[in-house]
Formats: C-alpha cells, sequence, structure tokens
C-alpha cells in the first residue's frame, strides 16, 4: 500500500507573519515538500535567484499566458503580475512530491473557486494586529505610510481567514510551525494502524530534535524511520 498521497497546500497570510519562516523550517524537517514557484513581473530582488526564488518574466510574457490560460491563478499586486502556472502543480503530482504554493488571499480564492481535488488551504495569522504592527516596525523596512497600507491590507486579509481550510497562530515559531507541519503530515500520509499515531506528538519530536543534534532518542529514530519509509515507499 503507498501511504504516501501528495497534496497541495496553499498557504496565505499577511505581510510580516513569517509565513515563509515558517514554510522554510517545515521544508528542512521533511524534504519532500516541494515550493511552487510563481511566476512575476517585478524586478528580482538582490540575492534572489530566477528559477528558484521566482519565474521572472516580462509583462507580455505574462499576459500572454493568461490569455493562453497558463496560470492556476494570477493577481496583479502593487502594479506587478504574480502567478501560479499549471506545470508547477502537475510536476509534483507527477513527481509524488506534497507542493507549496504561496498564494496572497486574492489568488487563493480563485483557486477555491476551481475546486481542484487534493488542494488545501493554510492561512497563518499574527496573534493580534498590534503584534503584526511591532513585528513589521522592528523590521525597520516600512515608513509611516507603507506601515499604515501593509496593517490595512492585513485586516481585510485576515477576515478571509474563515474562509481556509485551517487557521494558524503564528503566537511563536515553534508552536507554528509543529501546527503548520501536523496538519500537512495529517493530510498527507494514510497512517497505518489507524488511531495508533499520534501527528502533533510525531511534528514535535520532529522538530524538536535536529538532525544535528549529538544524540537523538530512540523514540525519535522509531519515529523517523516511519515517516521516512512512508515518504520513500513512492520511490520503490
Amino acid at each position: 500500500m503507498d501511504f504516501f498521497q501528495p497534496k497541495a497546500f496553499v498557504i496565505s497570510a499577511p505581510s510580516g507573519t513569517g509565513k515563509t519562516t515558517i514554510i522554510k523550517e517545515a521544508k528542512r524537517l521533511v524534504p519532500s515538500l516541494t515550493w511552487s514557484i510563481s511566476c512575476t513581473t517585478r524586478q528580482a530582488r538582490e540575492q534572489e535567484k530566477n528559477g528558484i526564488d521566482y519565474w521572472f518574466i516580462s509583462v507580455a510574457a505574462f499576459e500572454r499566458q493568461i490569455k493562453e490560460k497558463a496560470f492556476i491563478e494570477w493577481a496583479k499586486v502593487h502594479s506587478n503580475y504574480y502567478g501560479t502556472s499549471w506545470q508547477e502543480l502537475q510536476k509534483a503530482k507527477e513527481e509524488k512530491n506534497t507542493l507549496i504554493l504561496d498564494i496572497d488571499v486574492q489568488g487563493a480564492l480563485q483557486l477555491q473557486d476551481k475546486k481542484i481535488d487534493d488542494v488545501f488551504f493554510i492561512f497563518i495569522t499574527p496573534p493580534s494586529l498590534a503584534t503584526l504592527e511591532h513585528r513589521l516596525v522592528a523590521r525597520n523596512t516600512e515608513t509611516k505610510e507603507s506601515l499604515a497600507i501593509r496593517l490595512k491590507a492585513a485586516e481585510e486579509e485576515m477576515n478571509h481567514r474563515f474562509l481556509y481550510d485551517v487557521s494558524i497562530v503564528n503566537d511563536s515559531l515553534d508552536n507554528a510551525v509543529i501546527d503548520f507541519l501536523s496538519y500537512i503530515l495529517q493530510q498527507s500520509i494514510v497512517w497505518p494502524q489507524a488511531g495508533q499515531f499520534d501527528v502533533k506528538e510525531i511534528a514535535k519530536l520532529l522538530y524538536t530534535y535536529k538532525r544535528t543534534a549529538d544524540s537523538i532518542p530512540a523514540d525519535l529514530i522509531k519515529l523517523e524511520a516511519i515517516i521516512t519509509d512512508i515518504y520513500n515507499t513512492k520511490k520503490r
């Protein structure tokens, strides 16, 4: 029996919520998670690489792909286009990887309307708008005007969180990663001996004990062996 059932997870969150950090940490623990690479017409930032962070394409090329219906979803944000191609989803299915799609609320709602099988929606939210404001100010990258715009957008986005399959509060990175990983494992794996596995406990163990640690408890070795065996079933 193939216990691994590849799914796609759409992740949305207001800017400054810690979404990218949570996804990167989960991917480090479960390498089978694949990050969907979106297309955009904006200029690449310093250290961003084409084909790794985004596919950076021209406005003309993007608009041509819109006409060709090449995108699962697309949106124009702050004068720039962003979109996810159907190819990303198809590639993940063929390789039996779990796909993580980092998409804003506008794009996520488009995707929900398409009712694609095996796509789940996760919203990551800050504990409060006040906490989010504190985090944005601490980054020291916002002007007074841009901060006000981001907070207004965040409030509007958070009003849509009830339309998602699950909402995760990033009150601390540890808790958020564990909740995020638990949900993905729960949806992506058909667990043997149903009822005998506490997915959240497994996620906690995977997160708490790093592979770089000098010693790993025997129970974790057993759990990691189970996870590895299930995820590697697809390669046998």
